[in-house]
């Protein structure tokens, strides 16, 4: 039973010592009002503290939404004018031209100079059709050849000019197609 006593000493010095740890971290003893109290005051405190962050942040949307509102001054692009265009073509084509030899870059010179140009640009664009030239070049080939072969089996003189004939009658004939194609078949597209 010693050993039950020892025990039990043991037991109550060790709780007596922490009860004279407890008394000297002891704070003071507040009832459960004076606690409500001031977690009420602090939670008041919390929500002025929020209030007042919430009316900043309303100032600074206000200041920025009223520089968004400010209209802004939006600057009219102009339509490129010939000069400009000018000098943008003679930039492009000198850069080009670096690229090239010499007789190349010769005859660049010479064709985009400004009246050759427009003649060509006039010429592609009312003249010289693309299915003209393919007609042309059809009724020049088979007409020279069938030419050719009357004139081998009848043993009469080849005229070179019918070539010419041949091609200019199958320019016209481009011509004449590629207009009724455009008048009837191009509006129902």
């Amino acid at each position: 039973m010693s050993e039950i006593h020892k025990k039990h000493e043991n037991h109550e010095a060790h709780h007596h010592s922490s009860h004279e740890t407890e008394e000297n971290y002891e704070t003071p003893r507040t009832t459960e009002h004076e606690v409500q109290v001031e977690s009420h005051e602090q939670h008041q405190g919390k929500i002025e503290k929020a209030e007042k962050e919430v009316e900043r942040h309303t100032t600074d949307s206000a200041e920025l939404l009223g520089k968004l509102d400010q209209p802004v001054e939006v600057k009219p692009v102009l339509p490129p004018n010939k000069e400009l265009k000018t000098l943008a073509l003679k930039n492009y084509l000198s850069e080009i031209r670096s690229h090239l030899g010499g007789t190349s870059k010769s005859f660049s010179k010479f064709v985009h100079q400004p009246k050759v140009n427009a003649i060509s640009e006039f010429s592609g664009k009312t003249i010289v059709r693309p299915t003209a030239i393919l007609f042309g070049g059809i009724f020049m080939f088979a007409g020279s050849a069938f030419y050719l072969y009357v004139t081998y089996r009848t043993d009469a003189q080849y005229n070179f000019f019918v070539a010419l004939f041949l091609f200019i009658g199958g320019f016209i004939a481009g011509l004449i197609i590629e207009l009724i194609y455009k008048l009837f078949f191009s509006r129902n597209a």
